[in-house]
């Protein structure tokens, strides 16, 4: 079986999710800080009538922060256990359709990110593109977030 993934950079980095459960790309040139929140949420920014909450993958997954801070960024909205978010990007490489066949495991290389993260990868042009297990980081994380941060799937 074939599913889509959206591929995306985090640094230097390429990684993925299923297509299925990214709504939209969006830029945004002003993300506003909201104090007492963990770490990896980077802030909220306006979207349609919401404060939507921006996760910053390079700190769940371990990666150092980079370049996004001084650029405009990318924001993939995503539709995750029936909330919207939106998950903070490099660049948005490319969309491509990958046969489950083609599925590799998570490389047993990988130290100083949460292995537990990836379900897997897949090669392309020569590099493996690992995809994040977006459902998993929200389950484990979706509780630090307050609810009045979290909106539901009707956006």
């Amino acid at each position: 079986m074939e599913k889509k993934y959206v591929i995306f950079k985090l640094n230097e980095d390429s990684f993925s999710i299923e297509l299925t459960i990214a709504r939209e790309i969006i830029n945004v040139t002003s993300i506003k800080p909201v104090p007492s929140m963990p770490d990896f949420i980077a802030g909220v920014v306006h979207l349609r009538g919401f404060m939507l909450p921006l996760i910053d993958l390079k700190k769940i997954i371990g990666l150092p922060e980079g370049e996004y801070k001084k650029q405009k960024k990318k924001v993939i909205i995503v539709s995750c256990q029936k909330k919207i978010f939106g998950i903070l990007i490099d660049e948005i490489e490319d969309i491509v359709s990958i046969d489950d066949e083609k599925l590799i495991a998570t490389p047993a290389l990988i130290t100083s990110m949460e292995k537990n993260f990836f379900k897997g990868g897949f090669c392309l042009n020569e590099n493996i593109i690992l995809i994040i297990d977006l459902e998993l980081i929200l389950k484990q994380h979706i509780k630090h977030i307050p609810k009045e941060l979290r909106i539901d799937n009707n956006l």
